[in-house]
């Protein structure tokens, strides 16, 4: 059965370590290794990243000679080696390991996320950036590469870049409302309010009311809707860094947002005086 879940887990890329960490070793400890078939090699190399994560070097060494032995020159397992590299602290070796790795094939685009991951470790953002940025000019279609430009550039406070890096991201799953959410609170917090309410708007659209499956994007959608009304209505100047007109009618959205979000909370709300406090000022008007 947990060779069943971890196998969920590799296909759903779930990480979570300690149980994996602890389900891996009770099954390496207690079955031989032709009993896992095909099943072997991937769930050696699952326990050895979690292994790394747990800082359990021992149980990842074992599971790396494994691999090493079974896979000679291979490069996926030099990038395991690198990723222990990592974990210990040694980020220069690791750098150099996937640069060579890099140099000898550079459409290695795993190792060239490594390499990204260990720029961005070591402090050194402007090189995570171009590489990553070479990388994408590359692979335009790797969409997890375009969210993770978009993050680095927003941890940097670029959020104007963070933006460019999400529409992108946009054009590659143009109906996945979590993107169009991420791109919408990017420009909330850039100050583009009419360009951040139009996008939390177009998650209204994309989402239906069972929001309980998707997580609660609806709501923080309707949430982002008040917020900028709510700015466009006390703040005097309004960046239009975008060109985003001002919609009509904003007091319209306002009642809108504010009966979607009195649905979805309004009960639990009223249970106590302090979230009594949130549904006046959900009601307030301007």
């Amino acid at each position: 059965m947990s060779v069943a879940l971890l196998r969920e887990y590799r296909n759903k890329s779930v990480r979570s370590p300690y149980d994996v960490l602890a389900k891996g070793r009770h099954l390496l400890e207690t079955k031989s290794p032709k009993s896992f078939g095909d099943d072997l090699w991937p769930l050696l190399e699952q326990v050895y990243v979690a292994a790394l994560d747990m800082g359990d070097f021992t149980l990842a060494g074992q599971c790396y000679e494994q691999l090493d032995a079974r896979f000679p020159n291979s490069p996926r397992v030099e990038m395991l080696q690198g990723m222990r590299l990592e974990a210990e602290g040694d980020l220069d070796t690791a750098r150099r390991l996937y640069e060579d790795m890099l140099s000898a094939d550079e459409s290695n685009v795993i190792v060239w996320k490594r390499l990204v991951a260990v720029y961005k470790q070591a402090g050194q953002i402007p090189r995570a950036i171009d590489s990553l940025t070479l990388l994408l000019d590359t692979f335009y279609n790797d969409l997890d590469g375009w969210l993770e430009l978009a993050s680095i550039y927003a941890s940097i406070f670029q959020y104007e870049h963070a933006m460019q890096s999400l529409s992108h991201a946009l054009l590659l799953a143009p109906q996945n409302p979590f993107y169009a959410l991420q791109f919408a609170e990017t420009a909330y917090t850039a100050g583009d309010i009419p360009l951040a309410l139009k996008m939390f708007l177009r998650v209204t659209e994309q989402v239906d009311d069972e929001e309980v499956q998707h997580g609660g994007v609806l709501t923080r959608a309707w949430m982002g809707v008040k917020q900028c009304i709510r700015r466009i209505q006390y703040s005097r100047h309004i960046t239009l860094a975008s060109n985003t007109p001002v919609p009509e009618h904003a007091n319209l959205l306002d009642v809108l947002a504010t009966e979607r979000l009195l649905n979805a909370y309004g009960d639990k709300l009223a249970s106590s005086a302090g979230k009594r406090e949130v549904v006046k000022w959900l009601e307030a008007r301007a």
